[in-house]
């Protein structure tokens, strides 16, 4: 099985700079940033709606050997992203935690340090 990410969503500030169009003071009321977590919870309710048919040709995948979805546990790793496990929450709950974890990505000091290390250890090289 591959090793997963601790946190499913990376939300750090780079990223930040760039949805609210370089405004980063008073997050809740820049509008990018409004519009981008719209857009990221628009595209959860459909993922979850359309789960049935996405799960079926992930499901079909899986015989193809790709690294990342080779085995029904890593179909069970989306289904968990999605709150779609043994007991699926109802949408409007599973929308107000989604959009939590989003809220808790920004505020994530482990991940800023990784995000820091990776930006080290991709940094171009100019000749």
């Amino acid at each position: 099985m591959v090793a997963r990410e601790t946190t499913s969503i990376i939300l750090v500030d780079h990223f930040l700079y760039v949805i609210t169009n370089r405004q980063m003071s008073n997050l809740k009321e820049n509008e990018h940033y409004k519009e981008f977590i719209h857009i990221c919870l628009e595209t959860f309710r459909l993922l979850r709606e359309n789960a049935s048919a996405i799960f079926g040709l992930l499901y079909l995948c899986i015989y193809q050997q790709m690294p990342l979805l080779n085995s029904i546990q890593n179909l069970n790793y989306i289904r968990q992203a999605l709150f779609l496990t043994d007991k699926p929450c109802e949408m409007h709950m599973a929308l107000n935690t989604y959009r939590k974890k989003i809220e808790l990505a920004r505020n994530d000091t482990r991940r800023f340090l990784d995000w820091i290390a990776h930006s080290l250890v991709h940094k171009p090289v100019h000749n």
